[in-house]
């Protein structure tokens, strides 16, 4: 799970985040380029999702990668998830 007091500096503010533990294993950045950039050494968020399309990239590289990383916290995540309305 990403850690809001590792919060890397190179993401603009938001609920979704990257910190200092990421692998760069490109997985975000290839699932939801809209939202990852890469910054240095290791991925960074340059855009909140805005609506249902980017917000289920995230959580589907969210799922996809083996580190947690992108939220303040697991639950957040799963109650986006669980509020967001595919079937529009």
């Amino acid at each position: 799970m990403a850690n809001l007091k590792l919060r890397r500096s190179e993401n603009i503010s938001g609920d979704i985040y990257v910190d200092n533990t990421c692998i760069d294993c490109d997985t975000c950045r290839w699932m939801s380029p809209e939202i990852f950039h890469r910054n240095g050494e290791k991925s960074a968020v340059y855009h909140q999702p805005k609506n249902d399309t980017e917000r289920l990239e995230v959580m589907q590289a969210f799922i996809m990668l083996k580190q947690k990383l992108c939220s303040k916290s697991y639950k957040s995540v799963l109650l986006g998830w669980k509020n967001l309305d595919l079937h529009k």
